[in-house]
């Protein structure tokens, strides 16, 4: 202290002393009360969750987690023309769900999924890609044959040992501002549907769409239609056929989207085994609303985009679920700032709504006991990302969240934490 007056060190002492105090009176440094974590498992990653986001909030990065690491860019560049090459898709990832059980019961995802392929573009219009994709856990080495979704129900039981594995084609046809995809089709990340009609985590676990796609680029309308059929029959099969159909249709006036989203499962076929009859069985999911961004020029917000929209539940054939029809209404929040971090937040209302790929924290009838129905379900959720990209192929990111789920008669607090790397690296063998 000189002249009586606190020297700087001693300023920021005794401001460190008073947070302190404040904390201590308050009992606790954070302003929401926390269930307690029951396992050690949840502290390791309710620790790491603040350890990581921590460090990564000074690091330079450049865009939101889902299109970095898993949306795939479907343009043909008509200058790649006669190349054929060698391509390597790839994502790693380890995420940890912490849940409860009153919608979805917690398990851990440490794995990868590998796409090697060739790639030829003999038009300035039409790329060829050829290759396999494979799905690898760590620690299983015992994997079925056919699709995960919804297994149990409308699946083969055949098993292979060491990797999943599947065969991997797309033709992808560019005309002017319209895209036809055969084959493989431009799935997940890429159809942009709200979580309540298809799940994030879907992007890691589930088989590459397959069948037929219709992309429209125009000025102010962007629509995205396919039919992915994941079940394909012989006459001596034991499981049903099945496919989904899909439509993403988003008009746009300025800062203004109105998104029109649609997914229909059906269940059926005629020429398998009398046995595995079980009827037709087709559900359908819905969503429209508004949403809206606004660009912010600060020092670090960059844009807020807020959306609401309706969402609809119809079983309009078939006893799969214990409700045959049920609504929904969803409020959504993102902020995004310029380290590369986006933080988002949305509430969730709903009564005897079904999600057929959407996050069971959205469903009225829990995920891993069908016969127990909630009704109407209230889900409030918070996330919190970042993401880098090193180059153009190959990208960096986390992303934490929490789910409050509220059925009237229980109530419960979930949480996850992810980490994802994205290897994407192509080799050029010849120019023709």
């Amino acid at each position: 202290m000189k002249n009586g007056e606190p020297t700087l060190i001693e300023e920021q002492r005794m401001k460190k002393e008073e947070a302190l105090a404040r904390y201590s009176q308050s009992g606790s440094p954070f302003p929401l009360h926390f269930p307690p974590l029951t396992s050690a498992a949840r502290w390791i990653t309710f620790m790491l969750i603040i350890i990581l986001h921590s460090s990564f909030l000074i690091l330079h990065s450049n865009a939101q987690t889902d299109s970095l690491l898993f949306e795939r860019n479907y343009h043909v560049d008509s200058l790649s023309m006669g190349e054929l090459a060698v391509e390597i898709d790839n994502v790693s990832f380890f995420k940890d769900n912490e849940y409860d059980g009153i919608s979805v019961t917690g398990y851990t995802l440490p794995g990868l999924w590998i796409q090697p392929k060739a790639t030829y573009q003999p038009l300035q219009n039409l790329t060829l890609e050829l290759g396999f994709h494979s799905l690898i856990y760590a620690g299983k080495v015992k994997y079925p044959n056919s699709a995960y979704q919804d297994l149990p129900f409308w699946k083969g039981q055949d098993y292979t040992s060491g990797t999943h594995i599947l065969p991997f084609f797309r033709a992808n046809l560019q005309m002017g501002k319209i895209h036809v995809v055969l084959g493989n089709i431009y799935g997940g990340r890429n159809h942009h549907l709200i979580e309540p009609l298809h799940s994030r985590e879907l992007n890691l676990t589930s088989d590459p769409e397959m069948g037929l796609q219709f992309i429209a680029d125009l000025n102010h309308w962007h629509l995205d239609t396919w039919v992915n059929w994941q079940s394909f029959i012989f006459k001596t099969d034991t499981h049903q056929e099945a496919f989904t159909y899909g439509g993403n249709s988003e008009l746009k006036f300025g800062r203004w989207t109105v998104p029109l989203q649609v997914v229909l499962q059906h269940r059926g076929g005629e020429i398998q085994k009398e046995d595995a009859h079980v009827g037709v069985q087709t559900v359908i999911n819905g969503a429209g609303g508004v949403r809206y961004e606004q660009p912010i020029d600060t020092r670090w917000l960059t844009k807020v985009t807020v959306e609401t929209e309706g969402t609809l539940y119809v079983q309009q054939s078939g006893k799969l679920f214990g409700y045959d029809n049920g609504w929904g209404i969803y409020a959504h929040s993102l902020f995004d700032f310029k380290p590369g971090i986006r933080f988002d937040l949305g509430y969730f209302h709903s009564d005897r709504y079904v999600p057929v790929f959407g996050d069971g924290h959205y469903s009225s009838i829990n995920t891993n006991d069908r016969s127990v129905l909630s009704g109407n379900v209230n889900t409030l959720s918070a996330g919190l990302e970042w993401s880098r990209s090193f180059s153009k192929n190959y990208a960096f990111g986390c992303r934490a969240e929490a789910y409050y789920v509220s059925t009237g008669r229980k109530s419960a607090f979930d949480f996850n934490f992810g980490v994802f790397l994205k290897a994407n690296p192509r080799f050029l063998i010849k120019k023709f």
